[in-house]
């Protein structure tokens, strides 16, 4: 599916309410720190606590990003006619430069969240710098092109790095005038860019004015590299940590881009952002070129005249930031949701002033509207960042930050410039303008929309970090069982299935893991072994968190899974299964013949039947195989999926011999089973489920007392 009908599909998935399920209270969650230290409203109270020097410097480089922005949107009608490029190409070259920024924000944000941001930092100034300097010399269209695109690499680190490093340096109840100052280099920018950019235009006169622009602000991203040089990592999560008691929590590996997006698409409040983010994007990325026309084909202003109007109206986003991050702040403390109520205020007054100011008569009073409509989106900044560096897991805040642009893309940057341009072309650029509420007032409701499930998102966020340090505690007292799972939720699509799964497995034991059909058991287990990833809480293994890794990953670190029913390759050869389940030693001739050796001793018919198809062995033998291969991974945990199901007792009672020899090896294990005979026969611990979650925890013989846990399937089987 692709275009608008693509669109429209992954808007109505992203509308879709989903049920919270039953959220658990977690006894040892702390409550949100909305009251924590840095209560004042004072920036200078903020940068003497914390410090000036990361404010300084990420705000330096956001400023020398939007003086290039600023000074090819203010120029954009020269740059147009000087390769005689049509608006909806000029806007295009604009919107193909936002896709590098958006796009570049991706792989950013991945190296952010496992690596060191302030060397990205440094880099993407670098690159910033040089491709400014290309801008002025660019020959032909194609080579504009090519230049805007690479340009946006440069910039688009500073999405994602800065306000994950923002995060680290500046506590909770100060960040929102922490992302208000460094913002605030976006609407001087936008002030100093037109006014540098205009001035030199027309300084130099004649059709080369637009290119001294450029080469007068390339110097200028060499001077903040070096400026960011001197910045000092900060360690992820540990300021929010502190509001809790702790320091420098680790975060656990790295996760796969995509699953990192998944996660951040299940938190509620994060998809509600997004998406308004998105539709502001319309505006965001095709207005500024479309009013800079509208300037010049409606009133007849020149190039300076139009950078002094940019200027005097990015003075409105500038207030606008100022009050926004300190009301923010305020209004973060008394409730997390009051930001957004504020930022959707402002997303809708900005939209309604700048396209009522559209029909003003004079370029006083165009410029004026312009000023008092940017407050309202200088509202909208502070506020959404503050609430979207708190909702996200902190080792997934620099890609949330990206997620952003991500949709600012989708739903608006690229497709919207190239619409509203056409727009522009076929009729004026206030018609383009005009129509550009639309998105915006869908914007505003939607970022308010993230009142509803902000407080819940932010507990879920701080309990998992809170989780993150007990679990280092652990660890380090050495009292950690081999698997923890904590408040673990499951969704497939919009139906929970999983409801706050609390679960530990001490390593050396066999668990059985007990309920009906539709209890959760299997998900759990695909959940452990990386097969799916939950959209709530955490699973460390070994100490290690591991909810996010993928299967690959997992069974590296020693989980191995057999699953139910279909844990062997029909059309391949017994011989050859055997062989899939040691891929990954397969290196180790001599231990994965020794291996085989004993599965032959253990299993005498999988030896004879070495050439036949799986498809030809019963049911029994196919268990046989299933279990061989997973033993030859050699796993630390192995995860048994319904073992017994539809064999016969004389082969189920073979197959549990072989798994309390591999217990004897050292191996942990976990078992799904529906039948109580089994979970008596066969493990000391039991764990029964029911409707997704965790009913009882224990001794395994202890569950014939419990009749309210129960069933009569359970019942029926002990007493035969």
């Amino acid at each position: 599916m692709t275009g608008p009908s693509a669109l429209t599909g992954l808007t109505s998935d992203l509308l879709r309410e989903e049920p919270v399920g039953q959220r658990p209270a977690d006894p040892a969650a702390p409550p949100l720190p909305i009251t924590a230290d840095g209560g004042s409203s004072s920036l200078g109270d903020v940068v003497r606590r914390y410090g000036a020097a990361p404010l300084l410097t990420l705000g330096s480089i956001n400023l020398v990003d939007n003086l290039d922005r600023a000074a090819f949107i203010t120029l954009a009608p020269d740059i147009r006619d000087t390769f005689g490029l049509s608006q909806a190409a000029i806007n295009g070259i604009n919107g193909v430069s936002a896709i590098l920024v958006v796009a570049g924000a991706l792989p950013f944000a991945v190296l952010a969240d496992r690596g060191n941001r302030v060397r990205l930092v440094v880099w993407a100034a670098a690159v910033w710098s040089a491709f400014t300097l290309l801008t002025a010399v660019v020959l032909t269209s194609v080579q504009l092109t090519v230049v805007r695109i690479l340009s946006g690499l440069g910039q688009a680190a500073a999405e994602p790095v800065h306000g994950s490093l923002i995060a680290d340096y500046y506590p909770l109840a100060a960040r929102g005038r922490a992302y208000g100052a460094h913002q605030a280099a976006n609407p001087i920018g936008n002030i100093l860019g037109p006014l540098l950019a205009g001035g030199i235009a027309a300084l130099v006169g004649g059709t080369a004015g637009w290119r001294w622009a450029f080469v007068a602000m390339a110097p200028l991203g060499l001077a903040v590299a070096l400026l960011a040089v001197r910045l000092k990592e900060p360690p992820r999560g540990a300021v929010d940590a502190g509001s809790t008691g702790g320091v420098d929590v680790p975060l656990g590996p790295p996760v796969e881009l995509a699953t990192g997006m998944r996660r951040l698409l299940a938190i509620p409040t994060l998809r509600s952002l997004y998406l308004g983010i998105g539709f502001l994007g319309f505006g965001l990325v095709s207005g500024p070129v479309l009013i800079s026309q509208f300037f010049e084909e409606e009133l007849g202003v020149g190039s300076f005249g139009r950078g002094a109007a940019f200027a005097i109206a990015g003075l409105g986003t500038l207030v606008g930031l100022t009050i926004g991050g300190v009301v923010g702040d305020r209004l973060f403390r008394v409730d997390p949701s009051w930001p957004l109520y504020l930022a959707g205020a402002g997303l809708i007054f900005f939209t309604v002033v700048t396209a009522a100011t559209l029909y003003l008569p004079s370029v006083a009073l165009v410029t004026l509207g312009l000023t008092v409509g940017n407050v309202g989106i200088g509202l909208v900044i502070a506020p959404i960042r503050q609430v979207v560096a708190v909702a996200s897991p902190p080792a997934l805040r620099a890609l949330s930050f990206a997620m952003m642009g991500i949709f600012i893309l989708l739903l608006g940057g690229f497709f919207g410039g190239i619409a509203l341009g056409a727009i522009a072309d076929a009729t004026s650029s206030r018609t383009a303008l005009v129509v550009l509420v639309i998105p915006g007032l869908a914007a505003g409701l939607l970022v308010a929309r993230g009142t509803g499930t902000v407080r819940a998102d932010i507990a879920d966020a701080m309990a998992e970090l809170a989780e993150a340090e007990r679990a280092r505690d652990r660890s380090v007292s050495c009292t950690a069982a081999l698997l923890e799972i904590r408040n673990l939720d499951f969704r497939y699509g919009g139906t929970q299935v999983l409801f706050g799964v609390n679960l530990d497995v001490p390593e050396g034991e066999i668990v059985a893991l007990l309920g009906t059909n539709g209890a959760g058991k299997s998900t759990l287990l695909r959940a452990v072994c990386g097969l799916d990833h939950p959209v709530r809480g955490s699973i460390r293994f070994a100490g290690e968190d591991i909810t996010l890794l993928e299967a690959e990953k997992v069974l590296d670190l020693g989980i191995t899974q057999m699953p139910g029913g279909k844990a062997v390759f029909p059309g391949l050869s017994v011989e050859e299964n055997l062989l899939t389940g040691a891929f990954s030693f397969r290196s180790e001739k001599a231990r994965i013949a020794a291996d085989i050796a004993q599965i032959e001793q253990w299993f005498p018919i999988l030896g004879q039947r070495r050439k036949q198809a799986a498809a030809t062995l019963s049911g029994g033998e196919q268990q046989m195989l299933a279990l061989s291969k997973a033993f030859l991974t050699r796993p630390r945990l192995l995860c048994i999926d319904e073992l017994s199901l539809g064999l016969a007792p004389a082969v189920v009672e073979q197959l549990f011999g072989i798994v309390q020899e591999i217990h004897a090896r050292g191996t942990t294990i976990i078992i799904v089973e529906q039948s109580l005979n089994v979970a008596l026969a066969l493990a000391s611990t039991a764990v029964f489920m029911e409707k997704g979650s965790v009913r009882y925890t224990g001794p395994a013989a202890d569950l014939l007392d419990r009749p309210d846990l129960l069933r009569s399937v359970f019942l029926d089987g002990a007493a035969r």
